[in-house]
């Protein structure tokens, strides 16, 4: 009830500011900013609204069905001042239903030579982050990599193109696994044991394969 409240409220001031640009017609204002602030006004009232249910901003980005672009970061220019502008993509969500891996390789380039790791990767980082999940993106190395507790995301070569691995850091035994947060919780149900450094490596071709860690060196003993 309050959440609807919440949004109530945030259209209400849009409108009233809608309202008030009746003022700005007479200043010496681009018609092109004019044009298209009722629509940015309306997108920032929603994402602000959002902020308050931790992660949903961030997931509707990773989706795609929202897009977040910054503007004059950086700027000497005092009167030039940093700001963000928000668009909703609503079309994405029939698309996520009819054909995921299309989207995946319209946002990231998956299944392409031109997989951007690193913007997938860091969305799923803030997601986690902004969930209060323990997350570090690594990219001191020649690609990538996400550190998520007990396991972590990179990048590997799957054939022609790149796929990604879920490398376990710990052995996992046939349990249920639980993660709780303060406002959050994860359950995870394995049927099967897995070694430490075992691979879930996920490919473009809608494919799923578990790669076992590569044998340690064997020891010899001299008599």
């Amino acid at each position: 009830m309050s959440a609807g409240l919440g949004l109530i409220a945030k259209l209400a001031d849009v409108i009233a500011a809608l309202e008030a640009l009746d003022l700005l017609q007479g200043l010496s204002v681009d018609s092109n900013i004019l044009d298209k602030l009722p629509e940015r006004m309306f997108n920032h009232a929603i994402v602000d609204y959002l902020h308050q249910f931790r992660g949903v901003n961030e997931a509707l980005e990773l989706l795609g069905i929202l897009e977040r672009q910054q503007h004059n970061g950086g700027s000497p220019d005092p009167l030039d001042v940093p700001y963000e502008t928000s668009k909703f993509r609503l079309e994405r969500l029939g698309q996520w239903l009819k054909s995921p891996a299309n989207v995946l390789k319209t946002l990231y380039g998956w299944g392409d030579a031109t997989f951007d790791h690193a913007k997938l990767l860091g969305r799923i980082e803030s997601i986690l982050a902004r969930r209060g999940a323990p997350a570090l993106l690594d990219t001191s190395g020649p690609v990538p990599k996400l550190d998520v507790v007990d396991f972590e995301l990179e990048p590997v070569d799957a054939g022609d193109v790149e796929g990604l691995a879920i490398r376990l850091k710990t052995d996992q035994a046939a349990a249920e696994h639980v993660w709780t947060s303060e406002d959050w919780s994860a359950r995870l149900a394995v049927d099967m044991s897995l070694p430490n450094l075992t691979e879930i490596v996920l490919t473009p071709d809608d494919g799923v394969r578990i790669v076992p860690p590569a044998p340690g060196p064997t020891m010899v003993r001299s008599s």
